[in-house]
């Protein structure tokens, strides 16, 4: 279910044996919240020791639910964390081809005297723009990583709560 496939997605050689940092990251998903020393005591408390299977990390999450560990936000695998094409031509749609993001960029130098291309402070219409003018003010509300359920705030994760099989990996 939800764990293994939370298990899948922290797995990026694909052989189905995580490291701790993986087996916390997988938890995160469905909302178990441990850090890494209490991951390596729980799974000692079931006779292993990481790297696990995943099918370890199935029973492991299944132990800590029944012994009533607290489910908090699930936090998506970094892996799952996308956007879809349709979602970034929105995007283009509503900020760029209207001009708003040259407009922001343009106040943005204006406010702070940049002024040419070498010039380190020029703001330009780029992912930089947009995460600036358009990401961080709506991840403002979930701006710490309590209010995300113990991940960073993602503007992937918003859209779509939950994620993506993604084709492409872009940065």
């Amino acid at each position: 279910g939800d764990v293994a496939a939370a298990a899948d997605a922290v797995d990026p050689s694909g052989d189905g044996v995580l490291e701790v940092t993986q087996v916390v990251e997988a938890l995160l998903a469905v909302g178990l919240h441990l850090a890494e020393t209490e991951v390596e005591e729980a799974l000692a408390g079931l006779g292993f020791e990481a790297p696990v299977e995943t099918e370890v990390v199935v029973a492991l999450a299944t132990a800590l639910v029944k012994a009533g560990a607290p489910l908090g936000s699930r936090v998506l695998p970094t892996a799952c964390r996308g956007v879809k094409l349709s979602q970034l031509q929105q995007l283009v749609w509503d900020h760029v081809s209207p001009g708003w993001l040259r407009e922001r960029c343009a106040e943005y130098n204006s406010q702070n005297g940049a002024a040419s291309a070498g010039d380190q402070c020029l703001m330009q219409e780029d992912w930089y723009a947009l995460d600036f003018f358009v990401f961080q003010p709506a991840l403002e509300p979930c701006d710490s990583e309590e209010a995300m359920g113990g991940g960073a705030p993602s503007y992937a994760q918003l859209l779509n709560p939950k994620g993506l099989d993604p084709d492409f990996f872009v940065a």
